[in-house]
């Protein structure tokens, strides 16, 4: 009984080690602006904002959408529809040759970089597309749970099952 306590260190001491010998994954920098993209949709917008993009090119971002919570999923498709439609114009513009108007025009050019191109504008102009975001806002959570207080849910504790067919959070299937 005595030998438990100093092996339960060694084994613990030896996990860590192992642990840290375990290679990082690596991102190949052809893919660092998609990664970084899909990061910012899961950690800095929330479901009541979205990114206006190119489809492609995930590093060209024209505009964040705000959306009120009161806006109803019909108001939010005309709010994205209006924002897209929008940058489809400038990109339009952009692809006849046409010097840039304005401020917001030179400023879509200048998200190409050297890939600014008349035929890049006019493909642009096809690939507007939006993306809601998916953080969730995270509001102060109390460690006694009570009416009207959310649990809070200790990071190695499963997800509970949802419903019959064992449904995750957003909606995966288990």
């Amino acid at each position: 009984m005595r030998f438990l306590a100093p092996l339960s260190l060694l084994l613990m001491l030896c996990c860590t080690f192992a642990r840290a010998s375990e290679p990082q994954l690596s991102v190949p920098p052809e893919l660092q602006p998609d990664v970084q993209f899909w990061i910012r949709v899961y950690s800095e917008i929330s479901t009541n904002e979205g990114f206006i993009h190119d489809q492609h090119n995930l590093a060209v971002v024209y505009e964040t959408v705000h959306f009120g919570p009161e806006l109803s999923p019909k108001e939010r498709q005309a709010r994205v529809d209006e924002v897209r439609a929008h940058y489809q114009l400038i990109l339009e513009h952009l692809a006849s040759g046409a010097e840039p108007q304005d401020p917001e025009e030179q400023r879509v050019m200048q998200l190409w970089g050297p890939e600014a191109s008349l035929a890049r504008f006019e493909q642009a102009r096809v690939d507007v597309r939006f993306q809601l975001g998916q953080a969730i806002a995270s509001a102060p959570v109390s460690s006694a749970p009570g009416p009207g207080k959310p649990r809070s849910r200790d990071p190695g504790e499963p997800w509970p099952a949802r419903r019959a067919g064992r449904i995750a959070p957003r909606g995966i299937l288990l």
